[in-house]
């Protein structure tokens, strides 16, 4: 049984499952990064930064995989044209991960998911 306040209350009721690092959980529900122009800007100096350094170990900047096909991959692509850390995105929907994994369909969302992957390479 999960416990504290970002998995349910006291009581052991279920709840949604923990947030990601770059959200937060506002009146129940989860609260992303780019809900908010404000945060973004807040959290954009350190998104950058992040970015670089992982950029600066050696990884590939011809193509990049966005998990989010909304606001998310809207969010990261205004940004990635500003910054230019990547020459391509590629977008993944993340609702079809919680789905698949939930459901029979996890092979399908793998092969899916697997094909994009090869894609980038």
């Amino acid at each position: 049984m999960r416990g504290g306040a970002a998995h349910g209350t006291s009581t052991g009721r279920s709840s949604s499952p923990p947030c990601r690092p770059s959200d937060s959980r506002r009146t129940g529900k989860n609260y992303n990064y780019y809900d908010d122009p404000k945060l973004f800007e807040a959290l954009r100096p350190f998104i950058v930064k992040n970015l670089r350094v992982q950029l600066g170990f050696g990884a590939r900047r011809d193509v990049a995989v966005v998990l989010g096909t909304g606001r998310n991959f809207e969010f990261f692509g205004r940004l990635n044209s500003e910054e230019k850390f990547f020459d391509k995105l590629l977008r993944r929907r993340t609702s079809t991960v919680h789905h698949a994994v939930q459901t029979a369909h996890v092979n399908d969302y793998l092969d899916k998911y697997e094909g994009l992957l090869r894609s980038a390479l």
